[in-house]
């Protein structure tokens, strides 16, 4: 991990394919939630039911 003037720049490193996709899969993710804030939290990924029905904050 390195700071960068916008932030912070992190390299993740795997050797599995599909672990790689998941850790880009999770940036984006991240880079969704710091863009949108919480509208982002009601997208596809937490709304969709990785948390239940409701997202995050339940149904």
């Amino acid at each position: 991990m390195a700071g960068d003037p916008n932030g912070v720049d992190v390299t993740e490193t795997a050797t599995d394919p599909a672990l790689t996709d998941a850790i880009r899969a999770h940036a984006a993710e991240v880079t969704g939630f710091v863009t949108d804030g919480m509208p982002a939290m009601m997208g596809p990924m937490m709304g969709g039911g990785m948390m239940g029905g409701g997202g995050m904050m339940g149904s």
